[in-house]
């Protein structure tokens, strides 16, 4: 979708061009930008936050008193926007003319709002919503049960945040980062035991409380991840490869070495080193390629990749406590 989007801004800043010379090239991208901010303070509370609003305060996990600030914040937008164009209509007429008559602009604003009305059919923009969502109105957050979730809940939570990172960057899925060139005939299976190594290390990492034991941890992802490779062979294996090969990977070892490479990730966050964070995760997705070391062409190829799971470790931890309390409540 945000690919989409993209290609559409080029092609009217193309045609804003031809119409009206390079200076629409300063006012389409303004008319963008001040639509795209505009509409999403109005748009996504009304059309993704009341929903979210409205499921968390029927499991009881959430305040009805949420919804006034919900609806506050777009009503708020509405109101200030339509003062400010009535101020400048009123004491700047010939602003107001201007801005009225300005093809470029209005087509820039035009685009911003149609990028944020498809945005909710953008699974990754309802994922970065929620995660907002989250953040601004915790304080209307109900104090849950002091039950907590079991060993079993959390490890079954954290497979399944794996093995979605797996198949949301599996080469061939839909938004896929970055192309990965898998070389081995359990290159598939290895990149599985990526993925949920990261989605473990992810969920340790920001464990505030520790109330997640990490060898549990790390021997249930050992046996599902043993389990997919004798049920599900095909997916992880090319023809004529069987775990039992020996050459197969051995998935203990394998899954230890990940976490034993995610143990330097934490300092290099702290530091704010991106490029070496970067290195670190190419380096760990090249190793499910081949078992040559990457050159830099290879880690060049893998950054958006490296990029998006960096990104998206703090998303991982709260997926996986949120199922895992799901998954206690029986839901």
């Amino acid at each position: 979708m945000n690919a989409l989007i993209a290609l559409l801004f080029c092609l009217l800043c193309g045609a804003m061009i031809m119409a009206q010379g390079w200076y629409a090239l300063i006012w389409t991208p303004v008319g963008f930008i001040i639509s795209l901010y505009a509409t999403a303070q109005m748009v996504l509370p009304l059309v993704l936050g009341i929903p979210r609003a409205a499921r968390l305060i029927r499991r009881k996990e959430m305040r009805a008193a949420v919804l006034i600030p919900i609806v506050l914040v777009p009503l708020s937008w509405a109101f200030g926007l339509s003062l400010l164009l009535f101020c400048l209509g009123w004491f700047f007429p010939s602003a107001a003319d201007f801005a009225y008559n300005n093809l470029a602009l209005n087509m820039g604003m035009w685009l911003g709002t149609l990028a944020i009305l498809v945005g909710p059919f953008s699974a990754r923009t309802r994922n970065d919503f929620r995660s907002d969502f989250d953040n601004a109105y915790c304080k209307y957050q109900l104090i849950r049960e002091t039950r907590k979730p079991s060993q079993e809940n959390y490890i079954e939570a954290v497979i399944q945040v794996g093995t979605n990172l797996y198949l949301y960057t599996l080469p061939g899925s839909k938004d896929a980062p970055a192309p990965l060139a898998f070389r081995l005939p359990d290159s598939r299976y290895r990149y599985l035991l990526f993925c949920l190594g990261t989605a473990a290390m992810a969920s340790l990492v920001y464990d505030e409380k520790k109330e997640i034991q990490p060898q549990k941890l790390l021997e249930g992802c050992k046996r599902a991840a043993t389990w997919l490779a004798s049920e599900q062979t095909r997916d992880y294996f090319d023809a004529g490869f069987t775990p039992a090969d020996p050459t197969a990977t051995d998935v203990g070892s394998y899954l230890q070495n990940i976490i034993n490479h995610w143990a330097a990730w934490p300092d290099l966050a702290k530091a704010n080193d991106m490029q070496g964070q970067w290195t670190l995760i190419s380096r760990m997705v090249h190793s499910a390629e081949s078992n040559e070391p990457p050159d830099d062409a290879d880690l060049d190829r893998l950054g958006p990749l490296a990029l998006e799971i960096t990104c998206r470790m703090p998303t991982m931890q709260r997926a996986a406590l949120e199922l895992a309390e799901r998954k206690r409540a029986g839901h």
